[in-house]
């Protein structure tokens, strides 16, 4: 498959997606050198918000060091539909999901990793988040699917830069509800119904509880307290 970009140039890609997610199917370039991701549904909004998260909000411009931190957009897809260009996250790093698992660290014990890695890891991600919302940007859907990174050498890459929010303008609405696990009480209960940079940094606080202690901060037996 070749997909068309909206500067004109073009990228060979793999036919069938690795991935499928709520907004869209993902696919290796053929040089498995970067991905692109192809939204399912492309929303009248969607162009001038990639545009935007490209240029005014680039949180990348300038600086090569958060380049390793977020997978930031680097083309935008115009055929065969919409869709955005990803450069691939750095050999060595899986799903921050598995580091706290114990079905996988049993299988896997190399990723058990260090206490000083896991530290180095939880700032870099921390770096991180805070770096977009510098930016007046919110990730909207921060969890343990959506960061891959290294608890041995303390390294953190966030995915799915192409579909943070910017609360308050129009252009770039969230486009999914947020992960169960991850997503802060007051999305849970309706309280509001948008994700904010408060509703990250509870993910954020999540994901360091679980990689720190190997457990969900708010799961496990119930225990009476006298």
């Amino acid at each position: 498959m070749q997909a068309t970009l909206l500067d004109g140039s073009s990228v060979n890609c793999e036919d069938e997606p690795f991935s499928r997610g709520q907004d869209g199917a993902t696919h290796w370039t053929t040089d498995g050198k970067a991905l692109i991701k192809l939204y399912h549904n492309a929303e009248p909004w969607r162009p001038a918000s990639l545009a935007a998260i490209m240029d005014r909000f680039n949180a990348v411009r300038g600086d090569p060091y958060w380049s390793t931190l977020l997978c930031w957009p680097i083309g935008i897809v115009r055929s065969p539909r919409l869709g955005v260009l990803l450069p691939r996250a750095a050999a060595g790093m899986r799903k921050m999901d598995n580091f706290y698992l114990d079905k996988w660290l049993r299988r896997h014990p190399e990723d058990v990793g260090t206490w000083q890695g896991r530290l180095e890891m939880l700032t870099n991600l921390a770096r991180g988040v805070r770096r977009f919302h510098h930016k007046g940007l919110c990730h909207s859907d921060l969890s343990g699917n959506n960061v891959f990174a290294n608890p041995a050498d303390g390294r953190a890459y966030i995915l799915d830069c192409d579909g943070l929010v910017v609360p308050g303008l129009d252009i770039a609405r969230p486009v999914v509800g947020g992960t169960d696990l991850w997503r802060a009480p007051e999305l849970v209960a309706g309280r509001v119904r948008t994700q904010s940079v408060d509703t990250d940094k509870h993910s954020l606080a999540v994901l360091v509880y679980q990689s720190l202690l190997l457990r969900h901060p708010l799961e496990g037996d119930r225990k009476s307290v006298v």
